[in-house]
């Protein structure tokens, strides 16, 4: 399995569990979320990912600079349209193009880092990063309703045993 087959997957498992809630859980602000909602937590990892695809293009991606639509927070069948868009545009990108990140830590706009990174090492950030985002929304489905258990795959259970591994602790 390659990291095109990971990031798939892990969108897969979105949309199905964006299937099974209703509109009103998706935007509906959790503690555990610090205050926000799983739309909230759906939108910010998707147009990572959507910036990343768009930017490349350029040679250079700023992840501050990302297309913003507050549609996907509040509406499923945006966030569903868009990972049939991602899931459609992942495979036509040239995974190996080298790429420069943006990255500024300053309130001075204008004042930026470079990093050399590649499409590759982005998408795998992404997908660590939207593993991250899934399962703090687990937490929140599986408190709302045990039937939205989530897969292993979907985040906690597989970062827990990676980490458990890493530990030699498995």
């Amino acid at each position: 399995m390659d990291i095109l087959d990971l990031t798939e997957n892990v969108l897969d498992t979105n949309r199905k569990y964006l299937l099974q809630i209703s509109n009103e859980i998706y935007i509906e602000k959790h503690a555990v979320l610090n205050e926000q909602s799983i739309g909230y937590h759906t939108r910010h990892v998707l147009e990572h990912l959507q910036c990343i695809i768009e930017q490349s293009s350029t040679g250079v991606i700023n992840y501050d600079l990302r297309r913003r639509n507050s549609e996907i927070e509040q509406n499923t069948e945006e966030a569903l349209a868009v990972i049939d868009q991602l899931l459609h545009d992942l495979p036509t990108v040239t995974f190996e193009k080298e790429l420069m990140v943006e990255v500024s830590f300053e309130d001075n706009p204008g004042d930026y880092f470079y990093v050399k990174s590649s499409f590759e090492r982005e998408l795998i950030y992404n997908l660590e990063h939207t593993i991250h985002h899934n399962a703090m929304i687990m937490q929140v489905l599986n408190e709302k309703d045990p039937s939205h258990a989530m897969p292993e795959a979907y985040g906690v259970k597989r970062i827990k045993k990676r980490h458990h591994q890493l530990l030699g602790e498995e």
